[in-house]
Protein backbone atom coordinates (compact mmCIF):
# COMPACT_ATOMS: atom_id res chain seq x y z
CA UNK A 1 0.00 0.00 0.00
CA UNK A 2 1.41 3.28 -0.95
CA UNK A 3 -0.40 5.41 1.28
CA UNK A 4 1.70 8.13 3.21
CA UNK A 5 -0.45 8.42 5.91
CA UNK A 6 -0.37 4.02 5.90
CA UNK A 7 3.19 4.88 6.50
CA UNK A 8 3.01 7.72 8.65
CA UNK A 9 1.03 4.81 10.99
CA UNK A 10 4.04 2.65 10.92
CA UNK A 11 6.78 5.10 11.62
CA UNK A 12 4.81 6.37 14.57
CA UNK A 13 4.07 2.62 15.94
CA UNK A 14 7.53 2.08 15.81
CA UNK A 15 8.31 5.01 18.41
CA UNK A 16 7.73 4.14 22.71
CA UNK A 17 7.28 8.00 22.90
CA UNK A 18 5.43 10.22 20.02
CA UNK A 19 3.68 12.90 19.55
CA UNK A 20 0.66 11.32 17.99
CA UNK A 21 -2.66 11.34 19.99
CA UNK A 22 -4.05 8.54 20.88
CA UNK A 23 -7.36 9.10 19.22
CA UNK A 24 -5.52 9.67 16.24
CA UNK A 25 -4.00 6.14 16.52
CA UNK A 26 -7.09 4.71 16.97
CA UNK A 27 -8.82 5.96 14.20
CA UNK A 28 -6.05 5.28 12.05
CA UNK A 29 -5.64 1.55 12.90
CA UNK A 30 -9.48 0.94 12.74
CA UNK A 31 -9.06 2.33 8.44
CA UNK A 32 -5.97 0.52 7.66
CA UNK A 33 -7.10 -2.47 8.85
CA UNK A 34 -10.16 -2.30 7.01
CA UNK A 35 -8.57 -0.68 3.98
CA UNK A 36 -5.02 -1.96 3.81
CA UNK A 37 -4.98 -4.46 0.71
CA UNK A 38 -4.01 -7.37 0.21
CA UNK A 39 -4.33 -8.47 3.29
CA UNK A 40 -4.32 -6.60 6.83
CA UNK A 41 -1.74 -9.78 8.46
CA UNK A 42 1.54 -6.90 7.98
CA UNK A 43 -0.66 -4.31 9.72
CA UNK A 44 -1.82 -6.32 12.56
CA UNK A 45 1.70 -7.92 12.98
CA UNK A 46 2.91 -4.30 13.45
CA UNK A 47 0.05 -3.11 16.00
CA UNK A 48 0.64 -5.53 18.03
CA UNK A 49 4.60 -5.59 18.33
CA UNK A 50 4.57 -2.05 18.29
CA UNK A 51 6.94 0.38 20.75
CA UNK A 52 3.65 2.51 20.56
CA UNK A 53 1.43 -0.08 22.38
CA UNK A 54 3.67 -1.81 24.02
CA UNK A 55 3.80 0.70 27.11
CA UNK A 56 0.92 -0.46 27.96
CA UNK A 57 -2.06 1.51 30.04
CA UNK A 58 -5.79 0.76 30.70
CA UNK A 59 -6.43 3.66 27.49
CA UNK A 60 -4.29 2.07 25.33
CA UNK A 61 -5.24 -1.07 25.96
CA UNK A 62 -8.97 0.43 25.92
CA UNK A 63 -8.18 2.04 22.31
CA UNK A 64 -7.07 -1.30 20.72
CA UNK A 65 -10.21 -2.37 21.64
CA UNK A 66 -11.98 0.14 20.47
CA UNK A 67 -9.72 0.02 16.80
CA UNK A 68 -10.66 -3.50 16.02
CA UNK A 69 -14.01 -3.17 17.02
CA UNK A 70 -14.80 -0.46 14.69
CA UNK A 71 -11.99 -1.91 11.83
CA UNK A 72 -14.60 -4.87 11.75
CA UNK A 73 -17.93 -2.26 11.25
CA UNK A 74 -15.54 -0.46 8.88
CA UNK A 75 -14.76 -3.64 6.61
CA UNK A 76 -18.06 -5.35 6.70
CA UNK A 77 -19.73 -2.06 5.70
CA UNK A 78 -17.04 -2.09 2.42
CA UNK A 79 -17.82 -5.78 1.93
CA UNK A 80 -21.13 -4.68 1.66
CA UNK A 81 -20.43 -2.30 -0.99
CA UNK A 82 -18.46 -4.53 -3.07
CA UNK A 83 -19.78 -5.75 -6.19
CA UNK A 84 -20.90 -8.76 -6.40
CA UNK A 85 -20.75 -11.75 -9.37
CA UNK A 86 -21.99 -14.62 -10.03
CA UNK A 87 -19.66 -16.74 -8.09
CA UNK A 88 -18.26 -13.84 -5.17
CA UNK A 89 -18.62 -15.61 -2.06
CA UNK A 90 -21.41 -14.03 0.81
CA UNK A 91 -20.83 -11.40 3.15
CA UNK A 92 -20.05 -14.08 5.95
CA UNK A 93 -17.54 -16.12 4.08
CA UNK A 94 -15.57 -12.49 3.07
CA UNK A 95 -15.67 -11.06 6.19
CA UNK A 96 -14.47 -14.64 7.72
CA UNK A 97 -11.52 -14.46 5.68
CA UNK A 98 -10.57 -11.04 6.63
CA UNK A 99 -11.12 -11.99 10.78
CA UNK A 100 -8.21 -14.96 9.63
CA UNK A 101 -6.10 -12.75 8.26
CA UNK A 102 -6.06 -10.22 11.13
CA UNK A 103 -5.62 -13.39 13.53
CA UNK A 104 -3.25 -14.35 11.60
CA UNK A 105 -0.97 -10.86 12.65
CA UNK A 106 -1.92 -11.22 16.10
CA UNK A 107 0.27 -14.53 16.61
CA UNK A 108 3.38 -14.17 19.01
CA UNK A 109 2.10 -10.67 20.32
CA UNK A 110 2.66 -10.03 23.61
CA UNK A 111 -0.90 -11.64 25.92
CA UNK A 112 -2.49 -8.62 27.20
CA UNK A 113 -2.45 -7.23 23.22
CA UNK A 114 -3.73 -9.83 21.72
CA UNK A 115 -6.57 -10.38 24.29
CA UNK A 116 -7.55 -6.52 23.88
CA UNK A 117 -7.28 -7.10 20.13
CA UNK A 118 -9.56 -10.34 20.10
CA UNK A 119 -11.88 -8.66 22.59
CA UNK A 120 -12.71 -5.93 19.64
CA UNK A 121 -13.25 -8.16 17.07
CA UNK A 122 -15.62 -10.44 19.42
CA UNK A 123 -17.33 -6.86 19.89
CA UNK A 124 -17.44 -6.02 16.70
CA UNK A 125 -18.76 -9.28 15.05
CA UNK A 126 -21.43 -9.29 18.00
CA UNK A 127 -22.93 -6.11 16.87
CA UNK A 128 -22.92 -7.57 12.96
CA UNK A 129 -24.49 -10.34 14.07
CA UNK A 130 -27.74 -9.97 12.18
CA UNK A 131 -26.27 -9.96 9.23
CA UNK A 132 -23.54 -12.15 9.69
CA UNK A 133 -25.33 -15.07 11.84
CA UNK A 134 -21.92 -16.07 12.71
CA UNK A 135 -22.84 -17.24 16.56
CA UNK A 136 -21.89 -20.73 15.58
CA UNK A 137 -19.50 -19.91 12.84
CA UNK A 138 -16.26 -21.23 12.42
CA UNK A 139 -15.13 -17.44 12.31
CA UNK A 140 -16.98 -16.64 15.60
CA UNK A 141 -14.79 -19.82 17.35
CA UNK A 142 -11.44 -18.87 16.39
CA UNK A 143 -11.89 -15.38 17.48
CA UNK A 144 -13.56 -16.80 20.85
CA UNK A 145 -10.73 -19.10 21.28
CA UNK A 146 -8.10 -16.36 20.23
CA UNK A 147 -9.34 -14.53 23.22
CA UNK A 148 -9.72 -17.68 26.05
CA UNK A 149 -5.69 -17.82 25.22
CA UNK A 150 -4.76 -14.73 25.57
CA UNK A 151 -6.77 -14.20 28.89
CA UNK A 152 -5.16 -17.82 29.93
CA UNK A 153 -1.72 -16.35 29.13
CA UNK A 154 -2.42 -13.13 31.23
CA UNK A 155 -3.67 -15.18 34.46
CA UNK A 156 -0.35 -17.45 34.44
CA UNK A 157 1.12 -14.44 35.42
CA UNK A 158 -0.82 -14.15 38.34
CA UNK A 159 -1.44 -17.57 39.80
CA UNK A 160 0.74 -19.37 42.20
CA UNK A 161 2.91 -22.32 40.49
CA UNK A 162 1.44 -25.92 40.67
CA UNK A 163 3.94 -28.03 39.90
CA UNK A 164 7.05 -28.92 40.94
CA UNK A 165 8.98 -27.57 37.64
CA UNK A 166 7.22 -24.57 37.34
CA UNK A 167 8.26 -23.56 41.50
CA UNK A 168 11.59 -24.47 40.34
CA UNK A 169 11.52 -22.38 37.44
CA UNK A 170 10.14 -19.47 39.78
CA UNK A 171 12.63 -19.87 41.89
CA UNK A 172 14.94 -18.97 39.30
CA UNK A 173 13.20 -15.81 38.63
CA UNK A 174 13.69 -14.94 42.87
CA UNK A 175 14.74 -11.51 43.23
CA UNK A 176 12.80 -10.32 39.81
CA UNK A 177 9.83 -8.34 40.18
CA UNK A 178 7.10 -8.82 38.05
CA UNK A 179 7.19 -5.64 36.09
CA UNK A 180 11.25 -6.46 34.87
CA UNK A 181 9.37 -10.12 33.88
CA UNK A 182 6.83 -8.21 32.03
CA UNK A 183 9.10 -5.71 30.43
CA UNK A 184 10.78 -8.81 29.05
CA UNK A 185 7.54 -10.57 28.03
CA UNK A 186 7.19 -6.52 25.62
CA UNK A 187 4.74 -5.67 28.36
CA UNK A 188 5.81 -2.68 31.08
CA UNK A 189 3.68 -2.26 33.41
CA UNK A 190 2.90 -3.45 36.96
CA UNK A 191 0.96 -6.62 37.39
CA UNK A 192 -1.58 -5.46 39.31
CA UNK A 193 -2.38 -2.50 37.06
CA UNK A 194 -2.34 -5.31 33.74
CA UNK A 195 -4.87 -7.58 35.47
CA UNK A 196 -7.06 -4.83 36.75
CA UNK A 197 -6.73 -3.92 32.98
CA UNK A 198 -7.58 -7.06 31.73
CA UNK A 199 -10.40 -7.49 33.88
CA UNK A 200 -11.82 -4.30 32.62
CA UNK A 201 -11.83 -5.35 29.41
CA UNK A 202 -12.72 -8.86 29.91
CA UNK A 203 -16.13 -7.37 31.46
CA UNK A 204 -17.37 -6.26 28.01
CA UNK A 205 -16.29 -9.46 25.66
CA UNK A 206 -16.20 -12.24 28.08
CA UNK A 207 -19.86 -12.69 28.26
CA UNK A 208 -20.31 -13.20 24.36
CA UNK A 209 -18.10 -16.34 24.96
CA UNK A 210 -19.73 -19.45 24.40
CA UNK A 211 -19.83 -21.49 27.81
CA UNK A 212 -18.12 -24.27 26.33
CA UNK A 213 -15.08 -22.39 25.36
CA UNK A 214 -15.39 -20.43 28.86
CA UNK A 215 -15.11 -23.37 30.62
CA UNK A 216 -11.93 -23.76 29.04
CA UNK A 217 -10.32 -21.47 31.38
CA UNK A 218 -9.45 -21.90 35.20
CA UNK A 219 -12.26 -20.94 36.29
CA UNK A 220 -12.11 -20.61 39.98
CA UNK A 221 -8.64 -18.82 39.99
CA UNK A 222 -10.34 -16.37 37.57
CA UNK A 223 -13.56 -16.05 39.99
CA UNK A 224 -10.97 -15.18 42.77
CA UNK A 225 -8.80 -12.47 40.55
CA UNK A 226 -11.68 -10.90 39.79
CA UNK A 227 -12.96 -10.88 43.56
CA UNK A 228 -9.72 -9.23 44.43
CA UNK A 229 -9.55 -6.98 42.08
CA UNK A 230 -13.58 -5.84 42.99
CA UNK A 231 -11.65 -5.16 46.71
CA UNK A 232 -8.78 -3.29 45.77
CA UNK A 233 -11.20 -1.11 44.14
CA UNK A 234 -12.80 -0.35 47.23
CA UNK A 235 -8.97 -0.55 48.92
CA UNK A 236 -9.96 -3.95 50.97
CA UNK A 237 -12.84 -1.91 52.63
CA UNK A 238 -10.23 0.69 54.42
CA UNK A 239 -11.49 3.76 51.87
CA UNK A 240 -13.32 5.48 54.75
CA UNK A 241 -10.12 4.90 57.10
CA UNK A 242 -9.29 9.00 56.57
CA UNK A 243 -12.59 10.36 56.83
CA UNK A 244 -12.47 10.91 60.45
CA UNK A 245 -9.87 12.72 60.54
CA UNK A 246 -10.31 14.76 57.73
CA UNK A 247 -13.57 16.35 59.30
CA UNK A 248 -14.36 18.87 61.60
CA UNK A 249 -16.97 20.98 63.28
CA UNK A 250 -17.79 24.65 61.93
CA UNK A 251 -18.36 27.71 63.98
CA UNK A 252 -22.14 27.72 63.65
CA UNK A 253 -21.63 23.57 64.50
CA UNK A 254 -22.10 22.22 60.92
CA UNK A 255 -19.74 19.10 59.49
CA UNK A 256 -17.72 20.08 57.06
CA UNK A 257 -15.09 17.97 54.74
CA UNK A 258 -11.37 20.06 55.39
CA UNK A 259 -10.11 20.67 51.76
CA UNK A 260 -7.05 18.64 50.73
CA UNK A 261 -7.24 16.03 53.69
CA UNK A 262 -6.42 12.97 52.88
CA UNK A 263 -9.87 11.59 52.38
CA UNK A 264 -10.47 14.52 50.42
CA UNK A 265 -7.67 12.82 47.94
CA UNK A 266 -9.01 9.16 48.49
CA UNK A 267 -12.72 10.67 47.48
CA UNK A 268 -11.06 12.45 44.17
CA UNK A 269 -9.04 9.58 43.10
CA UNK A 270 -12.60 6.86 43.78
CA UNK A 271 -14.46 8.72 42.12
CA UNK A 272 -12.28 9.17 38.72
CA UNK A 273 -11.12 5.73 39.24
CA UNK A 274 -12.08 3.10 36.37
CA UNK A 275 -12.37 0.39 38.15
CA UNK A 276 -15.15 1.74 40.37
CA UNK A 277 -16.91 3.53 38.15
CA UNK A 278 -16.70 -0.53 36.05
CA UNK A 279 -18.60 -2.59 39.34
CA UNK A 280 -21.70 -3.01 37.14
CA UNK A 281 -19.94 -5.05 34.18
CA UNK A 282 -17.81 -6.66 36.52
CA UNK A 283 -20.13 -7.60 39.11
CA UNK A 284 -21.91 -9.43 36.03
CA UNK A 285 -18.64 -10.92 34.96
CA UNK A 286 -18.72 -12.55 38.37
CA UNK A 287 -22.08 -13.77 37.77
CA UNK A 288 -21.11 -15.10 34.65
CA UNK A 289 -18.14 -17.11 36.05
CA UNK A 290 -19.85 -18.65 39.07
CA UNK A 291 -22.63 -20.07 36.68
CA UNK A 292 -20.15 -21.42 34.52
CA UNK A 293 -17.95 -23.22 37.57
CA UNK A 294 -20.90 -24.41 39.10
CA UNK A 295 -21.83 -26.24 35.84
CA UNK A 296 -18.64 -27.84 35.48
CA UNK A 297 -17.18 -27.74 38.55
CA UNK A 298 -19.47 -27.41 41.62
CA UNK A 299 -17.05 -28.46 44.16
CA UNK A 300 -14.88 -25.54 42.94
CA UNK A 301 -18.14 -23.17 43.12
CA UNK A 302 -18.73 -23.68 46.38
CA UNK A 303 -15.15 -22.95 47.31
CA UNK A 304 -15.60 -20.18 45.71
CA UNK A 305 -18.67 -18.85 47.45
CA UNK A 306 -17.33 -19.30 50.94
CA UNK A 307 -14.73 -17.12 49.63
CA UNK A 308 -16.84 -14.10 48.21
CA UNK A 309 -18.64 -14.01 51.41
CA UNK A 310 -15.60 -14.15 53.05
CA UNK A 311 -14.08 -11.40 51.75
CA UNK A 312 -17.43 -9.28 51.32
CA UNK A 313 -17.47 -9.78 55.39
CA UNK A 314 -13.91 -8.93 55.96
CA UNK A 315 -14.20 -5.81 53.59
CA UNK A 316 -17.70 -4.38 55.33
CA UNK A 317 -17.19 -4.67 58.65
CA UNK A 318 -13.97 -2.32 57.89
CA UNK A 319 -16.50 -0.23 56.71
CA UNK A 320 -18.88 0.02 58.94
CA UNK A 321 -15.67 -0.01 61.44
CA UNK A 322 -14.66 3.85 59.58
CA UNK A 323 -17.94 4.94 59.67
CA UNK A 324 -18.93 4.46 62.66
CA UNK A 325 -15.89 6.79 64.16
CA UNK A 326 -16.72 9.54 61.74
CA UNK A 327 -19.02 12.25 63.01
CA UNK A 328 -21.33 11.85 59.56
CA UNK A 329 -22.68 8.88 61.66
CA UNK A 330 -25.04 11.12 63.51
CA UNK A 331 -26.22 12.70 60.42
CA UNK A 332 -28.74 11.74 58.16
CA UNK A 333 -27.86 11.91 54.34
CA UNK A 334 -30.38 13.74 53.51
CA UNK A 335 -30.19 16.39 56.51
CA UNK A 336 -28.73 19.02 54.12
CA UNK A 337 -28.69 21.52 57.47
CA UNK A 338 -26.37 19.65 59.16
CA UNK A 339 -23.74 19.42 56.28
CA UNK A 340 -21.40 22.83 55.41
CA UNK A 341 -22.06 24.28 52.21
CA UNK A 342 -18.69 23.84 51.12
CA UNK A 343 -18.83 19.92 51.72
CA UNK A 344 -22.06 19.52 50.41
CA UNK A 345 -20.69 18.06 47.11
CA UNK A 346 -18.10 15.82 48.05
CA UNK A 347 -20.23 14.24 51.01
CA UNK A 348 -22.47 13.54 48.03
CA UNK A 349 -19.41 11.80 46.12
CA UNK A 350 -18.56 9.33 49.02
CA UNK A 351 -22.68 8.50 49.11
CA UNK A 352 -22.74 7.61 45.28
CA UNK A 353 -19.37 5.36 45.99
CA UNK A 354 -20.95 3.89 49.00
CA UNK A 355 -24.05 3.31 47.23
CA UNK A 356 -21.94 1.80 44.54
CA UNK A 357 -20.39 -0.99 47.18
CA UNK A 358 -23.58 -1.74 48.02
CA UNK A 359 -24.95 -2.32 44.72
CA UNK A 360 -21.78 -4.32 44.31
CA UNK A 361 -21.87 -6.34 47.42
CA UNK A 362 -26.06 -7.22 46.64
CA UNK A 363 -25.36 -8.59 42.88
CA UNK A 364 -22.27 -10.83 44.48
CA UNK A 365 -25.10 -12.04 47.35
CA UNK A 366 -27.88 -12.37 44.86
CA UNK A 367 -25.42 -14.99 42.69
CA UNK A 368 -23.88 -16.77 45.89
CA UNK A 369 -27.36 -17.24 47.53
CA UNK A 370 -28.92 -18.61 44.17
CA UNK A 371 -26.61 -21.27 43.83
CA UNK A 372 -27.04 -21.87 47.27
CA UNK A 373 -30.43 -23.09 46.74
CA UNK A 374 -30.05 -24.32 42.85
CA UNK A 375 -26.59 -26.39 43.00
CA UNK A 376 -26.75 -29.06 45.87
CA UNK A 377 -23.59 -28.63 48.04
CA UNK A 378 -20.81 -30.98 47.45
CA UNK A 379 -19.59 -33.49 50.33
CA UNK A 380 -16.11 -31.71 50.22
CA UNK A 381 -15.22 -30.42 53.80
CA UNK A 382 -14.71 -32.63 55.44
CA UNK A 383 -11.12 -31.64 56.31
CA UNK A 384 -9.66 -28.46 56.10
CA UNK A 385 -6.13 -27.10 57.15
CA UNK A 386 -6.64 -23.92 58.92
CA UNK A 387 -10.13 -25.61 61.12
CA UNK A 388 -11.97 -28.33 62.23
CA UNK A 389 -14.06 -29.94 60.09
CA UNK A 390 -16.88 -29.46 61.97
CA UNK A 391 -16.11 -25.90 61.89
CA UNK A 392 -15.37 -25.59 58.15
CA UNK A 393 -18.48 -27.98 57.32
CA UNK A 394 -20.77 -24.59 59.17
CA UNK A 395 -19.08 -22.05 57.62
CA UNK A 396 -19.27 -23.60 54.13
CA UNK A 397 -23.28 -24.81 54.43
CA UNK A 398 -26.27 -23.17 52.99
CA UNK A 399 -27.16 -21.79 56.40
CA UNK A 400 -23.76 -21.11 57.27
CA UNK A 401 -23.84 -19.04 53.75
CA UNK A 402 -26.79 -17.62 54.58
CA UNK A 403 -25.34 -16.16 57.74
CA UNK A 404 -22.82 -14.80 56.57
CA UNK A 405 -24.37 -13.24 54.36
CA UNK A 406 -27.15 -11.32 56.77
CA UNK A 407 -23.69 -10.11 58.85
CA UNK A 408 -22.73 -8.53 55.78
CA UNK A 409 -25.56 -6.64 55.00
CA UNK A 410 -25.51 -5.79 58.37
CA UNK A 411 -22.16 -3.91 58.59
CA UNK A 412 -23.80 -1.83 55.79
CA UNK A 413 -26.98 -1.61 57.05
CA UNK A 414 -26.45 2.34 57.75
CA UNK A 415 -27.30 2.47 54.13
CA UNK A 416 -29.65 0.97 53.45
CA UNK A 417 -32.35 3.33 55.19
CA UNK A 418 -31.40 5.27 51.88
CA UNK A 419 -33.47 2.85 50.05
CA UNK A 420 -36.47 2.31 52.59
CA UNK A 421 -34.68 -0.73 54.38
CA UNK A 422 -35.24 -4.32 53.76
CA UNK A 423 -38.82 -4.39 54.86
CA UNK A 424 -40.53 -1.15 53.33
CA UNK A 425 -43.25 -1.44 50.64
CA UNK A 426 -41.54 1.49 48.76
CA UNK A 427 -39.79 4.82 49.51
CA UNK A 428 -40.85 8.16 50.08
CA UNK A 429 -40.17 9.53 46.65
CA UNK A 430 -43.02 7.11 46.15
CA UNK A 431 -40.02 4.83 43.86
CA UNK A 432 -40.46 0.67 44.82
CA UNK A 433 -37.38 0.83 46.73
CA UNK A 434 -34.56 -1.33 46.19
CA UNK A 435 -35.92 -4.91 45.02
CA UNK A 436 -32.90 -6.61 44.25
CA UNK A 437 -31.90 -5.80 47.94
CA UNK A 438 -34.86 -7.12 49.25
CA UNK A 439 -34.48 -10.65 46.99
CA UNK A 440 -31.41 -11.24 48.46
CA UNK A 441 -32.19 -10.66 52.26
CA UNK A 442 -35.24 -13.00 52.03
CA UNK A 443 -33.36 -15.46 50.00
CA UNK A 444 -30.71 -15.55 52.76
CA UNK A 445 -33.70 -15.47 55.53
CA UNK A 446 -34.99 -18.53 53.64
CA UNK A 447 -31.99 -20.79 53.38
CA UNK A 448 -31.55 -19.65 57.20
CA UNK A 449 -34.55 -20.54 58.63
CA UNK A 450 -34.39 -24.15 57.55
CA UNK A 451 -31.78 -24.57 60.15
CA UNK A 452 -32.93 -24.08 63.37
CA UNK A 453 -29.41 -24.07 65.41
CA UNK A 454 -27.80 -21.64 62.76
CA UNK A 455 -30.44 -19.41 63.10
CA UNK A 456 -30.73 -19.01 66.92
CA UNK A 457 -27.21 -18.48 66.60
CA UNK A 458 -27.54 -15.37 64.19
CA UNK A 459 -30.43 -14.24 66.58
CA UNK A 460 -27.86 -14.38 69.60
CA UNK A 461 -24.82 -12.59 67.74
CA UNK A 462 -27.40 -9.45 67.12
CA UNK A 463 -28.74 -9.51 71.14
CA UNK A 464 -24.96 -9.52 72.04
CA UNK A 465 -23.75 -7.24 70.00
CA UNK A 466 -26.35 -4.50 71.26
CA UNK A 467 -25.58 -6.07 74.72
CA UNK A 468 -22.10 -4.32 73.81
CA UNK A 469 -23.61 -0.93 72.79
CA UNK A 470 -26.84 -0.10 74.71
CA UNK A 471 -29.09 -1.18 77.32
CA UNK A 472 -31.56 -2.48 75.97
CA UNK A 473 -33.54 -3.30 79.28
CA UNK A 474 -33.57 0.65 79.89
CA UNK A 475 -32.95 4.13 78.44
CA UNK A 476 -29.51 4.54 79.45
CA UNK A 477 -26.62 4.26 77.14
CA UNK A 478 -23.34 2.28 78.05
CA UNK A 479 -21.74 3.57 74.56
CA UNK A 480 -20.93 6.19 72.10
CA UNK A 481 -22.54 4.73 69.16
CA UNK A 482 -24.73 7.55 67.17
CA UNK A 483 -28.37 7.68 67.66
CA UNK A 484 -29.40 7.07 63.96
CA UNK A 485 -26.38 4.21 63.71
CA UNK A 486 -27.89 2.54 66.30
CA UNK A 487 -31.17 2.71 65.05
CA UNK A 488 -30.57 1.71 61.32
CA UNK A 489 -28.24 -1.56 62.39
CA UNK A 490 -31.32 -2.77 65.10
CA UNK A 491 -33.84 -1.72 62.89
CA UNK A 492 -32.00 -4.20 59.85
CA UNK A 493 -31.68 -6.64 63.49
CA UNK A 494 -35.45 -6.86 63.90
CA UNK A 495 -36.27 -7.26 60.46
CA UNK A 496 -34.14 -10.57 60.30
CA UNK A 497 -35.53 -11.74 63.94
CA UNK A 498 -39.23 -11.56 62.17
CA UNK A 499 -38.62 -13.84 59.96
CA UNK A 500 -36.60 -16.07 61.92
CA UNK A 501 -39.21 -16.41 65.11
CA UNK A 502 -41.06 -19.45 63.96
CA UNK A 503 -38.14 -21.81 63.96
CA UNK A 504 -36.96 -20.51 66.87
CA UNK A 505 -37.55 -22.78 70.54
CA UNK A 506 -39.04 -20.36 73.80
CA UNK A 507 -35.88 -20.01 75.68
CA UNK A 508 -34.09 -18.31 72.42
CA UNK A 509 -37.16 -16.32 72.67
CA UNK A 510 -37.18 -15.09 75.64
CA UNK A 511 -33.28 -14.92 76.15
CA UNK A 512 -32.37 -13.31 72.61
CA UNK A 513 -35.26 -12.07 71.06
CA UNK A 514 -37.37 -10.53 73.70
CA UNK A 515 -34.38 -8.50 75.46
CA UNK A 516 -33.77 -6.92 71.65
CA UNK A 517 -37.95 -6.03 71.37
CA UNK A 518 -38.74 -5.22 75.55
CA UNK A 519 -38.24 -1.06 74.66
CA UNK A 520 -40.59 -1.67 72.03
CA UNK A 521 -43.27 -4.06 73.51
CA UNK A 522 -44.62 -1.32 75.81
CA UNK A 523 -44.86 0.90 73.03
CA UNK A 524 -46.76 -1.15 71.41
CA UNK A 525 -49.72 -2.24 73.96
CA UNK A 526 -49.59 1.38 75.54
CA UNK A 527 -53.25 2.24 74.30
CA UNK A 528 -52.01 6.48 73.79
CA UNK A 529 -49.31 4.76 71.01
CA UNK A 530 -51.49 2.42 68.93
CA UNK A 531 -52.29 4.85 66.53
CA UNK A 532 -48.23 5.68 65.99
CA UNK A 533 -47.47 2.24 65.09
CA UNK A 534 -45.75 3.28 62.01
CA UNK A 535 -43.23 5.34 63.96
CA UNK A 536 -41.44 1.96 65.71
CA UNK A 537 -38.02 2.10 63.96
CA UNK A 538 -38.59 -1.20 61.87
CA UNK A 539 -40.67 -2.26 59.13
CA UNK A 540 -43.82 -4.77 60.68
CA UNK A 541 -45.21 -4.78 64.45
CA UNK A 542 -46.33 -8.25 64.35
CA UNK A 543 -42.51 -9.11 65.90
CA UNK A 544 -43.74 -7.38 68.87
CA UNK A 545 -47.67 -9.07 68.96
CA UNK A 546 -45.83 -12.51 68.28
CA UNK A 547 -43.61 -12.05 71.07
CA UNK A 548 -45.28 -10.65 73.53
CA UNK A 549 -47.81 -13.40 72.87
CA UNK A 550 -44.76 -16.49 73.33
CA UNK A 551 -43.87 -14.58 76.36
CA UNK A 552 -46.96 -13.91 78.28
CA UNK A 553 -47.59 -17.76 77.64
Amino acid sequence: MSDRGYFNLLAHLTRSTTSLPLSTAQAAVTHYLAHVQPTPTPLAASVISSAYFRSTSYAKLDALQTAFRHAVHLKVKLLKDEKRGLFTLGLSARTATWIYEVLKGLEGGAALLRFGCASGLLLGLEDWEDELTARNSRMRRRVEEELVIALAEVMDFHTEPNSAWEREFASDTEGTSFASIYIVLGIETHCTEMLSDALLIAARSLPLVDMRRLSALPLAPLTHLLLSTIGNAFDSGTFLSSLPDSLRRTSNGKVTLLPNSPFDAKLRELSTSQLVSSMAPLSAMYVQLLSALADAKPRDAWSVMADTLQRLDALTSLVEADWLRSSLAEIAPSDDDAIDADAKERVMVMWTILKTLLFTTIRLLQATLSLVISVPQPDMFSTSRNTSSTDRSTATSPSGLALTSLRILSHISFILPQFGGVTSIGTTDGGSGFPELKRAFYTALDVLSADPVESARFVRESRETFDATSDLAGSSRTSDWPARFVAAKKAYALACVEQLVPVLNDYNVQTDVYPLCAPYVDFLLSSSTRANIEHLPFGSPGLLLSINSRTSN
